[in-house]
């Protein structure tokens, strides 16, 4: 009865054995599939990575040119006040 038991055992490894070896070149083939779209993962990954720098750095450049209005802006009213406080003491004389 034992013998019995430990030959079936023996025969449910060997079939399991022959499943496993079977399904092996497969489990490659979906391990190399995984892979390749791992790298294309990877690539996109990077080039969204550059053009979000990209766009980081036009931000940045954006911040500037709005700095740079802001002074403007603010030089101009000064001078448009002093034109009008000129315009206004030239018509009092």
């Amino acid at each position: 009865m034992a013998n019995d038991q430990s030959k079936r055992s023996q025969e449910d490894l060997m079939s399991k054995l022959q499943m496993l070896t079977l399904d092996h070149p497969h489990a490659c083939e979906e391990l190399e599939k995984v892979w390749m779209e791992l790298s294309v993962l990877n690539k996109e990954k990077e080039h969204l990575v550059n053009q979000v720098r990209e766009l980081d750095k036009g931000l940045v450049l954006m911040d500037d040119f709005q700095n740079q209005l802001c002074t403007i802006t603010k030089e101009r009213d000064k001078l448009m006040a002093k034109i009008e406080e000129h315009q206004n003491h030239d018509i009092s004389l």
